[in-house]
């Protein structure tokens, strides 16, 4: 079992290595990488973390490209500060989908954990001096790449727990490419 768990774990390594080298990646690549990030994660709870990587439309995952480093830390900060709280099993769900523009595409994540609001509150109450630096790093890439002109992204947040229905957070992320190479 342990060797199961290092052999998935350096194959995420070696993907991570060779990805951040790349300004780049097709979706395909990139839903392979969160695939193996959201395996180990699912042996670290023990099968109380599930997931759903979803394409909802017909769109070649090998055509479209996304910049590198986007979106496993949105995954990692829903398993580590959403699913990690939450008492029963968790769930996230990655949606990619086609929209009309043929260029563009968004990405979904959602997780049915503790919620953003609540996970900011324990950990304001935990330590006085944990700063989550995950959302400020992704805030400074993704307006790098908006500056590069490379890329059109919008980026937002919702915490479901607002509504009376459901618990966790909504990522919601619309890529659509302006130049290509």
């Amino acid at each position: 079992m342990r060797e199961n768990h290092l052999s998935k774990f350096s194959k995420l390594i070696r993907l991570f290595f060779e990805y951040s080298r790349r300004r780049e990646i097709t979706l395909n690549e990139e839903i392979l990488l969160l695939n193996h990030y959201l395996e180990i994660e699912k042996m670290r709870f023990e099968d109380k973390l599930s997931f759903e990587i979803m394409v909802v439309t017909i769109m070649d995952i090998e055509d479209y490209k996304i910049p590198t480093m986007i979106l496993q830390p949105i995954v990692e900060n829903a398993v580590n500060h959403g699913i990690f709280h939450k008492i029963s099993n968790g769930n996230i769900l990655i949606e990619f989908k086609e929209l009309q523009n043929k260029n563009a595409y968004s990405v979904l994540i959602q997780d049915d954990g503790i919620g953003i609001n609540k996970a900011k509150g324990i950990y304001k109450n935990a330590s006085k001096n944990y700063q989550s630096k995950s959302s400020v790093v992704l805030a400074e890439r993704l307006a790098m790449l908006q500056q590069s002109s490379d890329w059109n992204i919008t980026y937002s947040i919702k915490d479901l727990g607002d509504s009376a229905t459901k618990t966790g957070t909504e990522v919601l992320l619309t890529f659509q490419k302006q130049s290509y190479d």
